[in-house]
């Protein structure tokens, strides 16, 4: 039986369904062989390195590394009006 309009599949219909099971399987391949990820770059890699150490200065308490690390010129304002501005001798000194 057939409608007005309506053509039975042929080998256009199948040549497209061919083509798409074929670049879904080529597209998914990469992902489930794994390609392996880009390590990041040198610049990312510094600042994690940096960020490293900072977080280690914090928790041994070791003021010479975080004067290292702080520029001289460095300041923090956390907010415009609420809080006073914290500089690097501020943050360098070790609370009593």
């Amino acid at each position: 039986m057939t409608f007005p309009g309506i053509r039975p599949a042929g080998r256009h219909l199948s040549a497209l369904i061919l083509a798409i099971v074929v670049a879904l399987a080529v597209g998914l391949s990469a992902t489930v062989f794994g390609q392996e990820k880009p390590k990041g770059s040198t610049v990312e890699q510094a600042l994690i390195k940096v960020e490293n150490d900072w977080n280690d200065a914090m928790v041994k308490r070791d003021v010479v590394a975080r004067g290292r690390i702080l520029a001289e010129d460095y300041s923090l304002q956390p907010t415009p009006t609420a809080c006073p501005t914290i500089s690097k001798p501020l943050l360098v000194c070790e609370p009593s």
